[in-house]
């Protein structure tokens, strides 16, 4: 939502509650202290037919968690923009911190389909309902009393609905906004059928907290965690298949449409933790989807790389991966087109076959890791790259490595050559000028290790308290990430990596921005998994630790 909406929105709040003061509806005399408006709280107040909805948090403790972490760089830019923020909120002698955040007890907004907003009085306009928490009525009624002199609404009429006051007016651009006080909680419609939906919904109907199975489960999930924002959209297909005709222009692969018809409800939060930001999506997927079965990763391959370890794609099976990307491939008719050429260019070439050569010995867990280091023919660069694979087939793996070292020395390019190097045999691939290509070993009798960009000898023996099972950094961010996942991604040092790019960069017309390089250089390490917490549900986790002087 762009800085001008924002002040908007806000400003129809601030309209809305002059209106009640000026109306002489201050209904919340009772009691001085209202409450947060909680997720759970806010979706039983949103009526069922609801298309999706947005749950803000206005917690002071959760957002200001954010200004413990990062650079000084990013927290002066941090600090800009919510002071940039501040004063787009601000406006006719009023303060964001002063008159409004102090009683703005969270807020939730929802959107309705097209077609539940005809009786509008503009049909193109969106069709949308606020409920927004009141956790302090005497701030609240103090502003009013201060908004009195400041707004003097045109159009003004009170209506009752099932014994609910609901004031009416127009905003400048003549939209039509209903407005009710129910309590300590201020519900906002700009279709009068939606604002009689809502009091129904309070007074028993069916709600939108009904349909949003998957915010079960990140509450469950949630632990310690502060939520910032919270994303529901309960009929995922319904609402891509009306985006896709407002943009007819869009033309999707028939896999993604495939995908798409595969989700029936989606929920994404953003939370705060002691370690930085977590974002989780969660999709409840249809009973017809395809649901792989997912089995618990070892951290067995972990000891076997350095603490220091750049990136790591940790995975299972690749040659379970390559029979599904087959099948995925089946049904898309470019994908499978694309796919045939190059992988039979790769065969004929080095005649190989993929299949039965390459992945039928990738039946265990799998390992991609770049490392620095200042050696081997990627030293300019400081980055080497370390693979490992799990077997049940070693003879199968042997056999096809050979077949491809006999054919790549048949180019004339490369010598292939072996020597021993404490007590382990390894097998090198290096130029004629004796650069190191990669080189592999067998690290026991299931577990191949390959590397690229590196000397063979930098490779051997990691000490186990140097490893990366035993980095705080590594073991303190996946701690976040679902235990029985799929594999996960790792990013760390990118105090390291910023350079690389940055002379990646240097032939080219980019650039890293400067607000963009303090955010980078913010973030300690991220880690990415996706794992199936219940059966037909799919979920992503994005953990990103954030430095902070405390740790620093």
């Amino acid at each position: 939502m762009s800085k001008k909406n924002y002040k908007k929105g806000i400003l129809v709040v601030v309209g809305t509650l002059a209106i009640i003061g000026a109306g002489g509806t201050y209904l919340w005399t009772r009691t001085i202290i209202g409450k947060e408006l909680t997720p759970t709280e806010a979706a039983s107040m949103v009526p069922e037919k609801a298309w999706m909805a947005t749950y803000i948090s206005t917690n002071s403790k959760s957002w200001s968690k954010l200004t413990e972490f990062g650079s000084y760089k990013a927290k002066d830019l941090l600090h800009e923009e919510l002071d940039d923020l501040s004063s787009q909120l601000s406006d006719n002698n009023i303060n964001y911190h002063k008159d409004i955040k102090p009683w703005l007890g969270s807020m939730m907004i929802a959107k309705f389909p097209p077609n539940e907003g005809k009786s509008m009085t503009n049909p193109e306009s969106l069709n949308l309902l606020a409920v927004i928490g009141i956790k302090n009525k005497l701030e609240a009624g103090m502003f009013i009393e201060k908004l009195k002199g400041v707004i003097n609404p045109s159009y003004f009429l009170k209506r009752t609905y099932k014994g609910v006051l609901i004031l009416e007016t127009k905003t400048k651009t003549n939209e039509l906004l209903n407005t009710a006080l129910i309590e300590d909680r201020l519900i906002m419609a700009s279709n009068p059928r939606t604002m009689n939906l809502a009091i129904d919904t309070i007074q028993g109907e069916p709600s939108f907290a009904d349909k949003i199975e998957p915010q079960k489960i990140i509450t469950k999930n949630l632990g310690q965690e502060r939520t910032l924002i919270q994303i529901y959209i309960p009929d995922f297909v319904s609402v891509m298949k009306t985006s896709l005709r407002s943009s007819p222009q869009t033309r999707l692969a028939t896999r993604t449409v495939e995908k798409i018809n595969d989700i029936e409800a989606i929920m994404m939060e953003v939370a705060v933790n002691e370690r930085g930001l977590h974002f989780q999506t969660i999709a409840k997927l249809n009973s017809s989807a395809n649901r792989p079965e997912i089995r618990g990763l070892s951290d067995e391959l972990l000891p076997h790389l350095p603490d220091s370890t750049i990136a790591l794609i940790k995975a299972g099976s690749i040659k379970r991966s390559w029979s599904s990307f087959l099948a995925t491939a089946a049904k898309d008719r470019i994908l499978k087109f694309n796919l045939n050429k190059y992988k039979n260019s790769f065969e004929s070439k080095m005649e190989v076959d993929l299949e039965r050569d390459v992945f039928s010995w990738m039946d265990g867990e799998f390992a991609l890791a770049i490392i620095p280091t200042n050696r081997g023919i990627l030293a300019d660069y400081g980055l080497a790259g370390r693979a490992m694979w799990t077997t049940t087939q070693r003879s199968q793996a042997e056999k096809a490595l050979k077949k491809l070292e006999e054919k790549v020395e048949s180019f004339g390019e490369v010598l292939v050559k072996k020597r021993v190097i404490n007590g382990k045999e390894i097998t090198e691939w290096i130029t004629f000028q004796g650069e190191d290509i990669l080189s592999y070993s067998w690290l026991n009798d299931s577990c191949l290790m390959l590397t690229f960009g590196n000397p063979p000898d930098s490779n051997i023996d990691i000490n186990f308290n140097n490893s990366l099972s035993k980095d705080q950094s590594f073991t303190t961010v996946t701690s976040y990430l679902p235990k029985n996942n799929k594999g996960y991604f790792y990013l760390n040092n990118l105090d390291i990596i910023i350079p690389i790019i940055e002379r990646l960069f240097e032939k080219t017309s980019y650039s890293i921005i400067p607000e963009a390089r303090a955010a980078l250089t913010s973030v300690e390490s991220i880690a990415l998994t996706t794992s199936n917490p219940l059966p037909f549900f799919s979920q992503l986790d994005i953990m990103v630790s954030l430095k902070s002087e405390e740790r620093n």
